[in-house]
């Protein structure tokens, strides 16, 4: 029995019953006429029909049950959509592998290895748990006694500062006995980073290192401005002043006897109305780096503003390396 034999059982079917159908309508409507003898005809005929259909219902699974049992126990039932034999025990073992590799990934996901070496998962933070149980009280402390315990912190501290204050002016008096000058206001601080000069221009040094108390630079007072460069005069009185700027041309530069560079210290921002300290150097030298310096004494009064100028009166940008000094001290009144 295969699927054309039940094809066309199921076609003979269709037919008989449609025949079955149609003699039943007239039978039905003649029966309408006619005797009840013709109305029992017509009932078994409707109970033929169920059975025989009930019959074919039940013939057509059963070949269709034995046509996919022999689908799976042809030869060609252990072959993937490639035609290749597929091995249970493999695919069973496969699928394992895969589930535990992809176990572990999401494992290794989770977790992570802090800077002390410890492991942390990245799951997210569970509910807090229940609060512990209260502490005992504290000590109770009058008023007097919180007092005194202030006053002996007090007193520590107290003691600790003028102890300090007494080692320093212990040193102070012996370097005064030796003669030293006590320095109320000096400085020697470094220029941070390089600066370059356009040609044909004048430009003012700023942005010097804060990192004072370091490699040999010092400041003494609160009057120097790191970042515009300027030195505040706290005192009417004498001071001396000085300023060594590394210069650098470029290689290429085509140089002129006329090309010179100069280094001004200069007061309130006016080089040529106020009195100056001014240093000339050629740039017609072998050296494609060299060093001006400048140094000298100014009688300042209380509020004026001195710094460091370069003045760049050549055909060719200059560039003043970083680590260029500026200098300054009171010397008396």
């Amino acid at each position: 029995m295969d699927a054309s034999f039940a094809f066309g059982c199921q076609q003979r079917f269709t037919k008989s019953t449609t025949g079955t159908v149609v003699n039943i309508q007239q039978s039905a409507f003649k029966g309408s006429q006619e005797d009840p003898k013709s109305q029992r005809e017509i009932t078994m005929a409707l109970k033929t029909l169920v059975v025989a259909a009930v019959i074919l219902v039940h013939f057509m699974g059963t070949v269709h049950s034995k046509r996919r049992r022999g689908r799976n126990n042809s030869p060609d039932s252990n072959k993937d959509s490639y035609g290749t034999p597929v091995n249970p025990h493999k695919s069973w073992l496969q699928f394992q592998n895969l589930a535990s590799t992809y176990d572990s990934s999401q494992k290794e996901d989770n977790l992570y290895k802090t800077k002390d070496g410890k492991v942390v998962c990245k799951c997210p933070r569970g509910p807090p748990g229940p609060s512990g149980p209260r502490g005992a009280p504290g000590a109770e402390m009058t008023e007097a006694q919180l007092m005194a315990k202030f006053r002996g912190l007090i007193r520590a501290t107290a003691q600790k500062r003028s102890s300090r204050i007494r080692e320093i002016s212990d040193q102070a008096m012996a370097l005064m006995a030796t003669g030293a000058a006590d320095l109320v206001s000096a400085f020697h601080i470094e220029l941070k980073n390089n600066v370059q000069v356009p040609k044909k221009s004048m430009l003012e040094l700023r942005n010097y290192k804060t990192n004072v108390g370091q490699f040999g630079t010092f400041v003494r007072g609160n009057d120097i401005d790191f970042r515009t460069g300027q030195f505040t005069v706290p005192y009417t009185a004498i001071y001396r002043f000085s300023a060594s700027v590394n210069v650098a041309r470029f290689r290429d530069a085509s140089l002129r006897p006329r090309d010179l560079v100069k280094v001004l210290i200069c007061i309130d921002f006016q080089c040529d109305r106020n009195t100056s300290l001014m240093t000339v150097s050629g740039l017609s030298s072998n050296s494609r780096v060299f060093t001006v310096r400048v140094e000298g004494l100014l009688s300042l009064k209380t509020g004026q503003h001195v710094s460091v100028y370069v003045d760049n009166n050549s055909g060719n940008p200059i560039v003043v390396q970083a680590r260029s000094t500026f200098t300054g001290m009171l010397i008396g009144i």
